[in-house]
């Protein structure tokens, strides 16, 4: 009976220590996650907020183990009734430790599934224009369906500490999301990629095409995962559901 209660001990100390603090991890990174997951979160929430109780029960549920692995030492009774009885008993919560570990981690698997980080060994011409876009960005005004929009954003773009590769920052109606640009200027338009490792489009790429003058950098993107004839061919949003942003640079200081 001991080995059953110790089994059973851990995976309520993962549940009420690690699994939460996964769990309170997502929300803070704004992170979405698989269903398999939100069971798993949900299961947990109910074993925190019902300790006592779920103690209890345990107590109760190791005493009827110990009654019934002494009704199964009975030498009339065949010691694989006792060995299988056993197995399950203790096999069990370690089965469900396997699964909650194997969905808390999901999201991050998702991530990295969804993950291109970009090469650190940019030619010349790929540190320039990354060197141009540099920097912070405040939106000045936006446009959709042809129409403004009223909407507020800043866009960061700067090397990410010690790993020496671009990635973005994004803050855009209150919500932040981070993760690495792409960039295809040989050609016109020049294409950029923005793909997501936080926020709420975490583990998507929107794509779009980008151009800066006067002072301003143009963004034309088309709906998070869009693909085809749904990536904007111009600079306009009149038959198309991308939207157009014109930033315009922030200085440092300011």
């Amino acid at each position: 009976m001991g080995v059953h209660g110790m089994c059973w001990a851990l995976l309520l100390v993962w549940e009420w220590n690690y699994a939460r603090h996964y769990a309170a991890d997502f929300k803070e990174i704004e992170l979405k996650v698989p269903p398999l997951t939100q069971v798993f979160i949900s299961a947990t929430a109910f074993l925190f907020d019902n300790q006592a109780l779920i103690g209890f029960g345990l107590v109760v549920f190791l005493a009827i183990d110990a009654a019934i692995l002494y009704r199964l030492d009975h030498p009339s009774i065949r010691k694989v009734f006792r060995e299988l009885w056993s197995g399950i008993v203790g096999g069990l919560p370690l089965m469900i430790l396997l699964f909650s570990a194997t969905g808390m981690n999901l999201p991050y698997l998702k991530v990295l599934a969804n993950l291109s980080v970009p090469s650190v060994d940019e030619d010349e011409p790929s540190k320039e224009e990354f060197a141009r876009l540099q920097g912070s960005w405040r939106l000045t005004n936006a446009e959709r369906a042809g129409r403004p929009v009223a909407e507020r954003a800043t866009l960061d773009f700067q090397r990410a500490p010690g790993r020496g590769v671009q990635q973005f920052r994004w803050t855009h109606n209150g919500q932040t999301a981070s993760g690495y640009p792409e960039l295809d200027f040989r050609g016109k338009p020049k294409w950029i990629t923005f793909i997501f490792t936080t926020g709420p489009d975490q583990a998507k790429r929107q794509r779009g095409i980008y151009k800066m003058a006067g002072g301003e950098l143009i963004l034309c993107l088309a709906p998070p995962d869009a693909l085809g004839d749904d990536l904007p061919e111009e600079f306009a949003t009149q038959d198309n559901d991308c939207v157009l942003y014109r930033f315009r640079r922030v200085e440092p200081g300011k």
